[in-house]
């Protein structure tokens, strides 16, 4: 985290904007038999870390420590309707 901060800073904010906009994100990680699921996640971010919350003994959790990459989708936060307000 700390080294794209420093590298590209305004990616890194719009990011965390992004990724802060809401509680609930998606992960997919990988089954044993390669397919990938998605489950909805929370996700804490630092200046240091990003925290995955997940249930002690969860599929999610399993699947993480067997094949720890993962990909993290933010909620999606549609503009409101032009007009509307």
């Amino acid at each position: 985290m700390a080294t794209i901060q420093h590298e590209a800073p305004e990616f890194a904010r719009c990011v965390r904007v992004r990724f802060d906009a809401g509680t609930n994100k998606m992960m997919a990680t990988l089954r044993k038999d390669g397919s990938p699921p998605l489950s909805a996640i929370e996700l804490q971010i630092t200046d240091e870390d990003a925290t995955l919350g997940m249930m002690r003994g969860s599929l999610n959790l399993r699947a993480v420590r067997r094949d720890p990459p993962v990909a993290i989708h933010a909620a999606t936060i549609e503009p409101p309707p032009t007009g509307s307000g």
